[in-house]
């Protein structure tokens, strides 16, 4: 396992973003396959696992890699304490928001306030994970370790999210079936 490890890292360390977005693709297709499992799908939706594999590669990879390896890590360069409360809070309460918007937006063809009204249901769920995770990585973590910790925790909260969505999907297909099923 450990060798597994060590060549992740060392292809990590030579290619970050590639291997980011690689490794967030396949962790965001995973998480979509076994949601889609889990809601009871019948068939797999392959729209589904397009559009959220594609968030994973072209967006959320490329994103929190610019944004963690460079953005914050300059911009907060604080010692100790201080530099990591910064971190967070500028995170959680500045990033978290547009990044998770931006998600929203994207999976719901770019319908601006019905992504607005699903925006605190989704900061709460962020909210119960991923600050104690945030502040994990900041403590032990490097910034380019940091995304194998983040691979877990990413594909813990890549569940969540792709289980709210195909939940969704299956409940509209549901009501249409019930509608349908009236006349």
């Amino acid at each position: 396992m450990s060798s597994v490890v060590d060549q992740y890292l060392a292809v990590l360390n030579a290619h970050p973003l590639k291997t980011k977005m690689v490794t967030q693709g396949l962790q965001m297709l995973l998480a979509d396959l076994i949601s889609q499992q889990v809601s009871g799908n019948k068939k797999i939706n392959l729209n589904s696992l397009f559009k959220m594999t594609f968030w994973g590669v072209a967006i959320s990879a490329p994103v929190g890699h610019y944004y963690y390896a460079h953005f914050l890590t300059q911009s907060f360069n604080y010692p100790g304490a201080k530099g990591i409360i910064a971190k967070l809070l500028f995170d959680q309460l500045v990033f978290a928001p547009i990044i998770c918007y931006v998600f929203l937006n994207y999976m719901n063809g770019f319908k601006l306030k019905e992504s607005l009204k699903k925006l605190p249901k989704l900061m709460l769920a962020n909210w119960k994970l991923w600050p104690m995770c945030t502040i994990l990585q900041l403590l032990f973590f490097g910034v380019h370790t940091a995304t194998i910790f983040g691979v877990f925790v990413g594909f813990i909260w890549g569940l969540y999210l792709t289980f709210t969505e195909n939940k969704k999907q299956n409940q509209g297909k549901s009501n249409k079936q019930d509608t349908d099923n009236k006349v």
